[in-house]
């Protein structure tokens, strides 16, 4: 009874406080939105090197590591942008405003192990589908210099939603080796909403634009990955993992705005220490570096190379019939379009009732050059004892 209403209090709680969010991003919104689950928490520095429902798309290696059945899934806000456009209609002076944007699921994942008759465990495949890219821009503007003309009643809307479904297995050799491999198929949505108006200098209209394309991509990719405890460190988790970049088809009218999904490669290290209050509690951490690249440059919505480094902790406090993670981490993304850093603060808690095999996740992110916070909330079931 504790715990349902514990639970119950949880969601409710972080349910409500979703609309206040803001558009904090952990990384680049295109490239790499972080789904919201255990990882975001910890500035994403664990992706790589955890075994759970996301490995089918992070590192297939980690779904050899999961011996019993789970179910995950997150919800979190999806960051928007109004920019207001001023001057010159071809080289516009703008100034962008972050919203929160609204709340939808941005992972789903099944792991479902797979046994010999005898009972060994030979492996597991996973299911999942993660947004892994977003991105909309409302764009509008009055009195802009276009020649002799004068543009009016600007506006434009741009989105750009990636959807990456993958198929994946991962096997260990049971000795500290794992590895895996994956199909990714990409969904991508684009919309392109255009409006204005021309006037000549004497206010007279000399006509008017009227754009509206909208259209779903598809391709597909894959996957590999490996994780490895060093020799004499059963306490630590090395991992890599490689997705292809994906071109997409069925896109022609909206091509020019984005067309390819970048490829990923990604390196990080987990590891844990316990021992503490008397070995009640024990502390995980985790470092990850991603590079994204391969993508197209240009368009309203460049994919630009990236690199993004990640870490954090997760101290693992006993309480009751509760043990309750508690994390604090800092991303940092480069953008070489741009020649600058995106640098975030992460927190986050969870809840693991001992005698449940329900838990739950939630986990904030918020940039220190301002804005307000991101909110992703997880949830995972696992199947028997």
């Amino acid at each position: 009874m504790k715990t349902r209403i514990l639970v119950i209090g949880l969601l409710a709680g972080s349910i409500a406080g979703l609309p206040q969010l803001g558009s904090a991003q952990v990384t680049d919104v295109l490239n790499a939105i972080d789904s919201g689950t255990r990882a975001m928490g910890m500035g994403g520095g664990t992706a790589v090197s955890g075994s759970d429902t996301t490995s089918a798309l992070s590192n297939p290696a980690g779904l050899g590591l999961v011996d019993r059945g789970q179910f995950g899934m997150a919800i979190r806000n999806l960051p928007e942008t109004t920019t207001t456009v001023e001057n010159d209609f071809r080289d516009p002076t703008t100034r962008s405003t972050p919203t929160s944007g609204g709340r939808a699921a941005t992972h789903m994942g099944l792991v479902m192990p797979w046994k010999s008759g005898s009972g060994k465990h030979r492996g597991s495949f996973g299911l999942s589908y993660t947004t892994a890219g977003f991105l909309r821009d409302l764009r509008s503007g009055n009195n802009l210099t276009d020649g002799d003309l004068r543009v009016q009643n600007y506006s434009e809307l741009t989105k750009v939603k990636v959807d990456l479904f993958t198929l994946g297995y991962g096997t260990s050799n049971g000795s500290g080796l794992s590895w895996g491999i994956g199909l990714v198929m990409a969904s991508v949505g684009v919309e392109n909403l255009l409006r204005y108006n021309l006037q000549d200098a004497a206010g007279n209209d000399r006509g008017n634009v009227s754009v509206d394309n909208s259209q779903i991509g598809t391709g597909f990719g894959g996957v590999v990955g490996v994780q490895f405890q060093p020799k004499g460190n059963s306490n630590m988790v090395i991992g890599a993992s490689y997705r292809t970049a994906i071109d997409l088809s069925g896109n022609d009218r909206t091509s020019a705005i984005y067309d390819r999904v970048p490829a990923k490669a990604s390196l990080g290290m987990a590891g844990s220490r316990s021992g503490f209050r008397g070995g009640r509690d024990f502390l995980v951490y985790g470092l990850q570096i991603d590079s994204y690249f391969d993508g197209r440059s240009g368009g309203a919505a460049a994919t630009d190379d990236a690199i993004s480094f990640g870490g954090g902790f997760e101290y693992n406090y006993h309480w009751s019939n509760y043990r309750i993670p508690l994390r604090l981490g800092f991303n940092t993304v480069n953008i070489s379009n741009d020649g600058g850093n995106r640098n975030t603060f992460t927190v986050g808690f969870g809840v693991r009732p001992l005698s449940s095999n329900v838990s739950f996740d939630l986990n904030f992110a918020s940039p220190s050059r301002g804005g307000a916070w991101d909110l992703g909330l997880g949830v995972t079931y696992r199947f028997g004892k």
